[in-house]
């Protein structure tokens, strides 16, 4: 009976160890790249109209490095896309927040808000792009995001 319980431990315990890397999510991930390329789902801009602050914002954040932007912003989003099977959450959004700015996005429902700050948190893997918040890159260094205390 113990030797049962202390298998059951070390099983259960390398599952939690497996959802809290995320190392299923990733493999999945890349799975799925290699099926059906991101092009297919995402919607160029030239579709759909964007407003003139908007286009700017894209630019300011395509046209600098990551590292100058880093001396202004503390948080950036760079062609930050999630997909989800077959559905575009969050299409390509870029933008760059300063420090101690308060910010929200607005947006219709499924509009890839929520999406996005899961991404943010560590809770969803992104498809394509980029995000850094305090210099660390959300999808390589979770651990220090996490503790950047939104």
């Amino acid at each position: 009976m113990l030797t049962f319980l202390c298998i059951q431990f070390v099983f259960y315990y390398g599952v939690l160890l497996l959802m809290e890397s995320n190392l299923v999510q990733s493999v999945i991930q890349k799975i799925r790249k290699r099926t059906k390329p991101l092009d297919e789902y995402i919607i160029t801009h030239d579709v759909v109209r964007e407003d003139n602050d908007v286009a700017e914002e894209r630019s300011r954040i395509a046209n600098n490095t990551v590292t100058s932007l880093f001396r202004s912003d503390k948080l950036i989003l760079s062609e930050l896309s999630k997909c989800y099977n077959n559905h575009v959450a969050v299409n390509q959004i870029s933008l760059g927040i300063p420090e101690g700015e308060c910010f929200g996005l607005l947006g219709v429902n499924g509009a890839g808000k929520t999406s996005t700050f899961k991404i943010l948190t560590g809770d969803e893997t992104l498809t394509s792009g980029a995000a850094f918040l305090n210099g660390y890159d959300v999808s390589t260094n979770i651990a220090e995001v996490r503790s950047a205390n939104f």
